[in-house]
């Protein structure tokens, strides 16, 4: 476990600058989906999955690219 916070550090700075462009969410509702959004994005980023393309994917109901839960799994080293 790396003694410092940067990468969380790094996470979060989609979502400050985000919020500091468009100075406030109008409904709770909002909220929910731009961090869902920006979640989605920086998981797909941190797995070497194109975001676009998995969003394409999702939403056209190809299933050419497995679900974000089980890339995760794949690479997750394992715990005995």
């Amino acid at each position: 476990m790396p003694l410092e916070n940067n990468e969380s550090e790094r996470d979060l700075r989609g979502k400050v600058i985000k919020r500091k462009i468009s100075l406030f969410d109008r409904t709770w509702v909002g909220v929910w989906a731009r961090d869902l959004y920006i979640s989605l994005q920086q998981t797909c980023r941190k797995n070497g999955v194109r975001f676009y393309q998995y969003l394409l994917d999702r939403v056209c109901g190809y299933g050419q690219i497995s679900k974000l839960s089980e890339i995760i799994l794949r690479t997750c080293p394992k715990v005995s």
